[in-house]
């Protein structure tokens, strides 16, 4: 079996109707007060070894929290932060802001597959794009999310962010 450079397996991946398998629980992560769920994703039922990891921080302020697709390693990432400075490297398309910005974006495939090796992900996604303005609460960022990668729909409430763990 040949072996397909990793653009090709992942934008395959990518264009391919998936499913989320099982359902997907919260475990305390890192440091205290993070939180991250994974959820295979399928394809016609079986196994991809690419996993939906979200990560939610709800014992701070602000809403926060990070939508990944992971083949070992992150090849497309949302940002839903306030706090985090971002500045995409130059020399790219117009339609990529080139300004700093801190609002929430997407680190996503198309923008950023340009940085793989022939073999492997890159290790880290440098493009950004910011997300839609109507995007502002975790439900309706994951649907859209699901909705750009072509991932079926999940169960309302299938993946809800956990609640806070200690008074603000």
């Amino acid at each position: 079996m040949a072996i397909l450079p990793i653009v090709k397996l992942i934008s395959d991946f990518v264009a391919a109707e998936k499913t989320i398998g099982g359902t997907p629980e919260w475990a305390e992560v890192g440091f205290r007060g993070e939180y991250r769920s994974l959820a295979p994703l399928l394809i016609d039922g079986r196994s991809t070894e690419v996993d939906l990891e979200v990560n939610a921080y709800p014992d701070i302020r602000d809403l926060r929290f990070r939508i990944m697709l992971r083949r070992r390693k992150c090849f497309t990432r949302v940002d839903y932060v306030q706090d985090e400075q971002h500045v995409n490297p130059r020399g790219l398309s117009d339609d990529i802001p080139r300004h700093l910005f801190s609002e929430p974006h997407i680190h996503g495939w198309r923008d950023n597959l340009q940085y793989c090796t022939r073999y492997d992900l890159p290790d880290r996604l440098p493009v950004a794009r910011l997300l839609p303005a109507s995007l502002r609460q975790f439900d309706a960022t994951l649907r859209w999310f699901c909705s750009e990668h072509n991932i079926v729909q999940p169960r309302s409430g299938l993946i809800a962010l956990p609640s806070r763990a200690r008074l603000l």
